[in-house]
Order: structure tokens, then C-alpha cells, then sequence
């Protein structure tokens, strides 16, 4: 059924089948395991919910679908691998406008920090309004059901452990990053309070983990 909505929703934009085929088949590596389709189609029907102020969805679509198209957790340089991908499908068939747009959304999962976006402070407020809410798409989850944030946090372990050292060090620094900041989120559209519970009760179990030397 994933396989069947994602493909729906991106022939509406693109109908070459045969670039849907390469996307759905990297997204369902059987190393992944967070990073999935259901990831990417969680970002889309969450698009659809709270995307009305959005000034260019085209620009999101084409990001939510290479943001994590390489995902190699041994290395720094997912993103602009993605990017890389992304401009070879684009190639002759995107406006350089929406090329752009969706590059700088891209590179900005990096770090999800407005610190480290380039020249952000050049970009018009609809266009800034428009990476903070793929930005903060991305990160939904955070703010989730227990249930649902349970089985993210588990899901991103069984993804990166085997592959990262010193996984829970890492870990829990990514998730202390985002709690020393001013807001977890750019926008009002998802819970701040919500992720903040979750994010505090992941650091807690992480810490307990360590103690009991049972990661």
C-alpha cells in the first residue's frame, strides 16, 4: 500500500516510472529501518495536513523525496550526496528555481540549525518559511505519541548502532544539541512541549542503558 501511494503521488509531478522505481528501491534497503518510505510517506501526508501557508510545494515535494535518498551512517556527506542524486534527476526537467529551493532544503537536514544554513538571511520570508517547514517536517516524530516515538527511537538504534561508533555517545549528543536550543521546532506546527518530553525520556533511558552496560 506505501508502495502504491508514493508511486501515485509522484507520477502526478514526474511520470517516469523507471526514476520511482530507483527512489521506492533506496528507500527500501533492508539497512534501513527509520529512513524508509513510511518515513517519506509520513512527511508527504503530514505536507497535505499543515501545508496550506506553503509558498512553493513543489520545492518540498522534490526535497522530501532526496533528502535521505543516500544514507551511509558511517559518513559526513549524506546530504550533498543526496544533492548530487537529486540534481541528476533534475537535469532537463526541473526550473533552476525549484532546483535551488530544494538543494538548500536538503543540505539543511545536515544540522537542522538555522546557524548553519547558507545565506539564510538573503533568502525572502517565504522562502525561509518554506525550509522551516520542511525542516521541520522531517522532524515531526519528535514530537509524537510515546508509542510512536518508541518505535523511532528503536528504529534509528537498529539503523545506526551496527554501523556507528560509539552509537549512544553520538546519540545522545544529537538529542541534547536539540534540547539546548531556543525551539526544538521553527514553526507552531508541531508540539515544542511534546518533543521536549520525548527527547528528555530518550536521554533518560540512554543514560540508564550506559549504567546497566546494556548498550
Amino acid at each position: 500500500m506505501t508502495r502504491q501511494e508514493l508511486e501515485t503521488r509522484f507520477l502526478i509531478d514526474c511520470d517516469d516510472t523507471e526514476w520511482f522505481g530507483i527512489i521506492y528501491d533506496i528507500y527500501n534497503e533492508d539497512t534501513r529501518y527509520y529512513h524508509t518510505p513510511e518515513h517519506i510517506l509520513s512527511m508527504f501526508k503530514n505536507l497535505d495536513t499543515y501545508g496550506g501557508k506553503v509558498n512553493d510545494k513543489m520545492s518540498v515535494k522534490w526535497a522530501i523525496w532526496f533528502h535521505d535518498f543516500v544514507n551511509n551512517p558511517k559518513e559526513g556527506d549524506n546530504e550533498e550526496r543526496s544533492v548530487t542524486f537529486f540534481e541528476l534527476f533534475a537535469l532537463n526537467r526541473l526550473s533552476k528555481k525549484t532546483i535551488e529551493k530544494a538543494k538548500r532544503m536538503i543540505l539543511a537536514t545536515k544540522t537542522h540549525n538555522s546557524l548553519h544554513i547558507k545565506d539564510i538571511d538573503d533568502l525572502s520570508e517565504e522562502d525561509k518559511y518554506d525550509l522551516f517547514f520542511f525542516l521541520d517536517l522531517d522532524l515531526a516524530v519528535l514530537s509524537s505519541t510515546d508509542a510512536e516515538y518508541s518505535l523511532y527511537s528503536l528504529n534509528i538504534r537498529y539503523e545506526y548502532e551496527p554501523v556507528v561508533k560509539n552509537y549512544l555517545c553520538r546519540r545522545f549528543e544529537f538529542l541534547t544539541d536539540l534540547l539546548t536550543r531556543q525551539k526544538i521546532y521553527f514553526l507552531d506546527i508541531f508540539s515544542q512541549d511534546d518533543a521536549v518530553k520525548n527527547i528528555e525520556k530518550e536521554c533518560s533511558t540512554l543514560c540508564q542503558s550506559w549504567k546497566n552496560n546494556t548498550i
